[in-house]
């Protein structure tokens, strides 16, 4: 069961939280609620992060002149990541052909020394 921190009152007691869901009584490990807790205190600390970082950028550059400096490093930094993760790809495309290769060697070589 799903509980939202405005369907269930709570009180602990003895390392359990005893919660009141529409009148029904029902006990809960703490951990439940505190895992709940944090899960709900990162999402939110996310949310006020993206929310001042929104709110940041308008305030960071002093000119329009600035701005288009920085969104030009950043593409630059951007674009350089690309081709990092495409030259990536292309080893590793190497890489697994000429796994694949050597695999189909190794299987020839055990039917031709299956059959001696």
């Amino acid at each position: 069961m799903h509980l939202t921190f405005s369907e269930v009152k709570r009180s602990t007691s003895r390392g359990y939280e005893v919660c009141c869901l529409h009148g029904y009584a029902c006990r809960y490990d703490c951990l439940d609620f505190r895992l709940y807790a944090v899960v709900r205190l990162a999402l939110s600390e996310q949310r006020r992060k993206e929310l001042y970082a929104k709110q940041g950028r308008g305030n960071q550059f002093r000119s329009k002149e600035e701005r288009d400096r920085w969104i030009g490093k950043e593409i630059k930094s951007l674009n350089k990541a690309v081709q990092d993760k495409e030259g990536q790809i292309t080893r590793l495309k190497t890489d697994l052909a000429e796994d694949q290769e050597k695999a189909q060697k190794l299987e020839l070589d055990i039917k031709v020394g299956g059959l001696r």
